[in-house]
């Protein structure tokens, strides 16, 4: 199945999502993308340079020897950020069967964490079966 697809029903299931897209890390480049309006559209544009340099931060590694150090053997590599700002809530998903692949989403902010996640995780699962 195509990434599309599944990116228009991301922006249905997850509540309050305003857009979604998929990028490979491996090489910088969005997959797909879908967002609801322009507004949406422009902030993503924006936040998708920088989705490859969230997850190769020094101080991201930083904190992932730290945990990897207190927990031996946990491989605690950083799989999902999120971001919390007034208006929206933006939320990177790592893939678990392919690490390069990350799903971006922009949530209304006034939508609970505990909402997103579960619904998040589940699209990214789809995403990651449909390459």
């Amino acid at each position: 199945m195509p990434i599309q697809p599944l990116l228009e029903r991301a922006i249905d299931q997850i509540p309050e999502c305003q857009a979604a897209a998929v990028m490979d890390l491996a090489t910088g480049m969005v997959l797909a993308s879908h967002t609801l309006d322009a507004d949406a559209a422009q902030h993503l544009d924006a936040l998708l340079p920088a989705t490859v340099g969230l997850f190769e931060e020094r101080s991201l590694a930083h904190v992932d020897r730290a945990l990897s150090a207190s927990q031996p053997g946990s491989g605690a590599a950083s799989r999902e950020v999120l971001l919390v700002g007034s208006r929206r809530i933006q939320l990177f998903l790592r893939g678990k069967q392919n690490q390069d692949i990350v799903l971006v989403t922009l949530v209304d902010s006034r939508v609970g964490v505990s909402e997103v996640l579960p619904e998040a995780r589940r699209v990214l699962g789809a995403v990651e079966g449909a390459l």
